[in-house]
């Protein structure tokens, strides 16, 4: 994978934060729990990566849902994530979905964060089109921001978001990655032959050959691509 220049997040970092390394077929990533949900999923190297130092090396109730859909997610076995609010955890255990924590962020941060995670598979937004969602339009810069800072990469889709013109943009994982993952989910931008990409095109070609080899032989097909406003 390219290799993609690090900065550290303001995500908190407290005691009773807990976190686990998991292999995906586009590298590491680590999770990160609290005790209210899923905080983090970052890929080894990424942009906005958290300073860790206080976090707990260990396992939390809310890693199983976590690696169990993400596995079946890069096997093609799934095209979505089924979350959960906090209310329907009981006891020490997690029901089928993912109960998130994303506290951290400020409120314009989640109300960005929640915008994301109502973009289906398949489909993709822009910067302009979730200001418009939150009824700020001139807020385009500060949802970018936003978007960089999403702490819970894959799961809250920040990949989905392209450019005005469906052009790729920056991704804090890495371009490649971005690309993989949209290959994997049907969306068709990336087949664009722009300007802006053709210099790119090493890194397109190996993301989607990396996007081809991650899908089952057998999996159902993705979603056809479209655009959301």
């Amino acid at each position: 994978m390219k290799t993609v220049k690090t900065t550290t997040s303001k995500l908190a970092t407290t005691a009773s934060t807990t976190m686990t390394t998991i292999a995906t077929p586009l590298g590491p990533m680590t999770l990160a729990a609290t005790a209210r949900g899923l905080c983090g999923a970052w890929f080894e190297g990424q942009r906005h990566y958290p300073d860790t130092a206080g976090w707990a090396q260990g396992d939390s109730v809310f890693f199983e849902s976590a690696r169990a859909q993400l596995a079946a997610y890069f096997a093609g076995e799934r095209v979505g994530f089924d979350i959960v609010s906090s209310g329907q955890v009981t006891g020490s255990h997690c029901l089928a979905g993912m109960v998130l924590d994303l506290s951290a962020g400020t409120v314009f941060q989640q109300a960005v964060w929640q915008a994301l995670l109502r973009i289906p598979t398949g489909l993709s937004t822009s910067y302009g089109g979730i200001a418009q969602q939150l009824s700020n339009p001139k807020a385009v810069r500060a949802v970018g921001a936003a978007v960089g800072r999403n702490p819970v990469s894959i799961i809250v889709p920040c990949h989905r978001v392209l450019g005005a013109d469906g052009s790729l943009t920056g991704y804090a994982g890495g371009l490649d990655r971005k690309i993989a993952l949209l290959c994997m989910e049907g969306v068709a931008h990336i087949a664009q032959d722009n300007a802006k990409n053709a210099a790119k095109r090493g890194v397109i070609d190996v993301a989607k050959n990396t996007a081809a080899s991650i899908m089952a032989p057998n999996s159902a097909p993705r979603p056809a691509q479209s655009q959301l406003l």
